[in-house]
């Protein structure tokens, strides 16, 4: 067994892992719903209605952070 003391624990405290990217989740809910595709009982069918619900509102969260562009914003000026 291993035992942290309080510097490692706070070093631990100031690094923590990276949070995964929208792209991330999104890949692991996709994972998850074609595990889940072939079994057939009410569970998964909630569990498919509610991750699939949870995509949705992903998406809908990734889009309002857009901006607004034009064609020409892609171009510099000379």
């Amino acid at each position: 067994m291993q035992h942290y003391s309080m510097e490692m624990s706070l070093k631990v405290a100031a690094h923590p892992e990276p949070r995964p990217t929208h792209r991330d989740v999104l890949k692991a809910v996709s994972t998850i719903s074609e595990y889940i595709d072939e079994w057939n009982d009410p569970i998964s069918r909630k569990m498919e209605a509610m991750l699939g619900s949870f995509s949705k509102q992903m998406r809908l969260r990734e889009t309002r952070r857009m901006k607004d562009t034009t064609l020409t914003d892609f171009f510099r000026r000379v």
